[in-house]
């Protein structure tokens, strides 16, 4: 598939490699900013083709074919959107063509989790119980009597949650993880660290970290612990002690990765003992965090802050710091075990004067199970509530799902 619009040989290109629906931002913020956006995809129906003035059906594995198409283009950068894996197809293209974003060296480290693990572990920064379940381990592993319970299992590769669980006791995990083995795909299993857990949107730029938002996690019970929504969190004095931990691991695990001069995401959990760093991603998060949620919080869009650091040819300053954060939820439906039999006309629920997005998917009659994963939660829809503490977001919140009338499926 080829499209193409006639283009001013003046005109600024860039380039997004995978073009799914999370990337359609980020062409549209470059669009907006007269670049001429080359969208690369292998699904000729990706959605970010709808939107770029270049569409190019391409394997993005395929580095050979990448940089043909790069020879013949030349984009000034890679656009940055939540990509899994292939992140590293996005880090090969920034070295070989020397442009800013995230290195191949640092892409491949944010998607195998158990090489992050082994690089902090080395550095002494993630003192944790590790091991590597190999694809086609098929004999329960002694290695794990000494391990301390819980302990969370989820694929090498992948993200979204894909695949995570969290097994309570040794009982627990013989019965639902090592007697299935093999597994067909590379596992790692670690310690399940406790606490409360935070994702943030940040760049790194010039080796400095500045952190966006932080953003307290809501979540679902063990075994899956999936987020179903996530609180902004503003600084302030009492919770200095917070920030300055969680913006020092974090700074700390960039510089150990080699993520430098790009957006990132990351999952860090909290307690006593300090910030316990989950994993980072050197691309920008997704679940219409960074793309909604994060600019109605801050103010800020980081897409559109990092185009004014990567292209000089735009000749307007960048700033990734709020000048203010508001008290805000996004909550997406977890509803569970039910059947939809009602549910709130979605164009009356915007009109809410305390609802600053809503977009409700779910259909009357559908039959809703148990969360497991993050794609399956967020075809479902969400909603983000402005307040004027964590109570009153409590309240907006369980407000709009009291709306929904469900029975039992």
């Amino acid at each position: 598939m080829r499209k193409n619009e006639t283009l001013q040989p003046e005109q600024l290109q860039v380039a997004i490699i995978g073009a799914s629906l999370e990337s359609v931002h980020a062409v549209k913020t470059a669009r907006k900013m007269g670049a001429s956006v080359i969208a690369l995809d292998d699904d000729e129906n990706a959605v970010g083709f709808q939107y770029a003035n270049t569409s190019l059906r391409v394997n993005i594995k395929d580095h050979a074919q990448l940089y043909r198409i790069f020879d013949e283009y030349r984009p000034k950068m890679v656009l940055p959107a939540p990509i899994g894996r292939y992140l590293t197809s996005i880090g090969a293209v920034n070295d070989h063509y020397g442009l800013p974003g995230v290195t191949s060296q640092a892409a491949v480290a944010c998607t195998d989790k158990h090489l992050f693990h082994m690089l902090l572990h080395e550095k002494g920064k993630r003192q944790a119980e590790h091991i590597l379940v190999n694809a086609t381990d098929a004999e329960p592993l002694n290695t794990f009597r000494s391990f301390q319970y819980p302990v969370v299992a989820k694929p090498r590769y992948g993200s979204g949650n894909r695949a995570v669980q969290i097994y309570m006791d040794p009982r627990d995990f013989q019965k639902n993880f090592l007697s299935l083995l093999p597994l067909g795909e590379d596992f790692v299993v670690e310690s399940c660290v406790q606490g409360v857990e935070y994702g943030l949107d940040a760049a790194m730029i010039h080796n400095t970290l500045h952190l966006v938002l932080l953003r307290e996690k809501v979540l679902t019970p063990y075994p899956y612990s999936q987020c179903v929504g996530y609180y902004s969190v503003r600084e302030n004095a009492s919770n200095s002690t917070l920030f300055h931990n969680v913006r020092t691991s974090v700074a700390e695990t960039c510089k150990i990765l080699g993520i430098n001069d790009c957006l990132l995401h990351a999952d860090v959990m909290y307690n006593d003992a300090g910030a316990f760093v989950i994993e980072v991603s050197a691309r920008p998060s997704g679940h219409n965090l960074h793309n909604l949620f994060t600019p109605l919080a801050t103010g800020v869009d980081i897409i559109a802050e990092y185009l004014h650091f990567a292209l000089p040819q735009l000749e307007k300053a960048y700033s990734f710091t709020p000048e203010e954060t508001k008290n805000m939820l996004i909550r997406y439906f977890d509803f569970a075990h039910c059947r939809v039999k009602y549910l709130p006309d979605s164009d009356g629920m915007k009109t809410r004067d305390y609802i600053r997005d809503y977009k409700c998917n779910l259909q009357a009659g559908e039959v809703l199970q148990p969360v497991k994963d993050g794609p399956s939660l967020m075809r479902r829809g969400y909603f983000i509530v402005e307040g004027a503490d964590r109570g009153e977001l409590d309240v907006l919140s369980k407000e709009i799902m009291s709306q929904f009338v469900l029975e039992d499926a």
